[in-house]
């Protein structure tokens, strides 16, 4: 629960979560979650318990939860997490989600993995997202912060919140190889750390990459002063190409390897 924009009364919303850990640990949407005042878990077999939100990542969507189980000794049962590595483009998929609170127990959807490494535009507050699956599985709103199912039964990807548009046909899910990072990170610290350049680019443009014989890249536009980008020497029109001899091909590609770093590392 928590107070709707531009008022002090309180609105409830309906979610999911991906319960990671047997200890109460939680996985879900940071937009979901964000801001609440109160958080009740409805628990597989119906029951309810208070929740606490660890923390919150809003740069990738990633909120860990932690269920109080009282003085009870049994623990969580757990979902088993895969890796994006195992998604291929054309495999089936299916979403995992609350129902609603509409009786009769989750609801489930199906498509497929209908592309990888897709990218968000920044909307409203939220910010740019990227390496994102990309699924044709409709997208309930009770769905937010619910599981993308591989054929297996692992999870795959941890849903965001659908866009408004109720013709959209395409839906995204954060990988769960980032999810889990981000939240064993909440989970230690308390928040989440990323890698920062100081730099704003764009891709290449395909003439200019025909013309420097590049498969592409991230062409820098500005470069923060002080930032490390600014420090190392980079300069407004630079491409870069690689990051610790991994290839980018675009500022997409860019982010998702700086984020593999820790901040404060060097890279080449």
């Amino acid at each position: 629960r928590a107070p709707a924009e531009g008022s002090d009364d309180e609105t409830t919303t309906t979610g999911s979560a991906v319960a990671f850990r047997d200890d109460g640990y939680l996985l879900t949407s940071a937009d979901l979650v964000d801001h609440s005042v109160a958080v009740v878990v409805v628990l597989g077999d119906g029951t309810p318990r208070d929740g606490q939100v660890i923390g919150t990542d809003p740069l990738t969507d990633v909120a860990v939860v932690r269920v109080d189980l009282g003085t009870d000794t049994a623990r969580v049962p757990t979902a088993v997490l895969g890796t994006v590595d195992d998604l291929a483009v054309g495999q089936p998929a299916l979403i995992v989600g609350s129902g609603g609170g509409t009786g009769g127990g989750p609801a489930v959807t199906s498509g497929i993995v209908s592309a990888l490494g897709r990218s968000l535009p920044a909307t409203g507050t939220a910010p740019t997202r990227h390496d994102l699956i990309q699924t044709d599985a409709p997208l309930d709103p009770s769905a937010t912060g619910g599981a993308l199912v591989q054929p297996r039964g692992a999870v795959g990807g941890l849903t965001p919140e659908p866009p408004p548009e109720k013709a959209k046909r395409v839906h995204f899910a954060i990988p769960i190889d980032t999810a889990r990072a981000v939240a064993d990170e909440i989970i230690l610290t308390g928040t989440a750390h990323h890698a920062w350049l100081g730099i704003e680019g764009s891709d290449v443009e395909a003439r200019r990459a025909d013309d420097l014989q590049l498969a592409g890249g991230a062409q820098v536009a500005t470069v923060a002063e002080g930032s490390p980008a600014d420090v190392a020497g980079l300069a407004p029109d630079d491409v870069i190409t690689s990051v610790d001899a991994v290839t980018v091909t675009s500022m997409a590609d860019l982010v998702v390897e700086l984020r593999r770093h820790e901040p404060g590392a060097t890279i080449l």
